[in-house]
């Protein structure tokens, strides 16, 4: 093997070693003051919960698993979606979500979601570390409005317990892929339209898709990897750690002359 190829080969080893984790963790994530399943029948309501569910499960049909309001397994089958599954938000802390496409959480009006949601804290981290999709609708008046519970909740300045009433919706990015065919008109006068708003969401690694009357953030969405500072270092495993371990013996192996050719002596005979 040649000097060249063999720096090559070790260069190539070193990306895939520190690369991979970063693959590995990324993830849709979709965080909304919106609540299209309450106000189905609204504007554009419908059209909005079908199109933030296609473009975080990442195609026309994906695997959904949905917790909080009834309203929303019925409303997502309505929708056209022939893959949806109910895990009730007490049973979030142990479920294994890994054969979802999408996980999508929209609680309300005192249905007592929030204590289990509070002990699934850890297990929706680890999920979109893992490169989970996640969408989180506006929940109000349900001991889970806190948000504590939603990975990044801490960096995106969600605004808290109680409902933020605002009728007026501003597009700020209408090139995105979940305003496809909407229109401010369609996203107001839903009676409340908004319940929530983030004031820090770039903080989270998150952009802002629409905003209230004020221009604080109701839609924010995150592509790739997920950058609040809750989530954990990924950490090397599998092929990353195999890939790093081989191009540090090889490199080793090249320093101690193991494998080198020797070079050849000139000579004066």
């Amino acid at each position: 093997m040649s000097k060249i190829m063999f720096k090559r080969n070790i260069i190539l080893l070193l990306a895939a070693a520190l690369l991979l984790p970063g693959l590995a963790s990324a993830q849709r994530i979709v965080y909304t003051g919106l609540d299209p399943i309450l106000h189905i029948g609204a504007g554009q309501a419908q059209l909005f919960m079908q199109n933030e569910v296609r473009w975080a499960g990442g195609n026309a049909d994906p695997n959904i698993a949905w917790s909080g309001l009834s309203a929303l397994g019925t409303q997502l089958t309505a929708a056209g979606f022939s893959n949806v599954t109910e895990i009730p938000s007490a049973n979030l802390a142990a479920a294994n979500l890994s054969g979802f496409d999408v996980l999508y959480i929209n609680t309300c009006c005192g249905q007592g979601d929030g204590p289990g949601l509070t002990a699934a804290t850890a297990n929706l981290l680890s999920f979109v570390s893992q490169g989970g999709n996640l969408i989180v609708a506006a929940d109000v008046l349900d001991g889970s409005d806190s948000w504590t519970w939603v990975p990044g909740a801490a960096a995106i300045g969600h605004s808290g317990a109680g409902n933020i009433g605002n009728d007026t919706i501003l597009i700020t990015d209408p090139g995105h892929p979940i305003l496809a065919g909407i229109n401010e008109a369609g996203l107001a006068n839903w009676g409340s339209t908004s319940h929530a708003t983030f004031a820090t969401p770039a903080a989270a690694g998150f952009s802002t898709l629409a905003t209230d009357s004020v221009g604080t953030a109701v839609l924010i969405a995150s592509e790739g990897a997920f950058l609040a500072a809750t989530v954990p270092v990924p950490t090397l495993g599998g092929f990353a750690l195999a890939a790093l371990v081989a191009a540090l013996a090889a490199l080793g192996a090249w320093t101690l002359g193991i494998g080198r050719p020797k070079r050849q002596r000139d000579s004066f005979s």
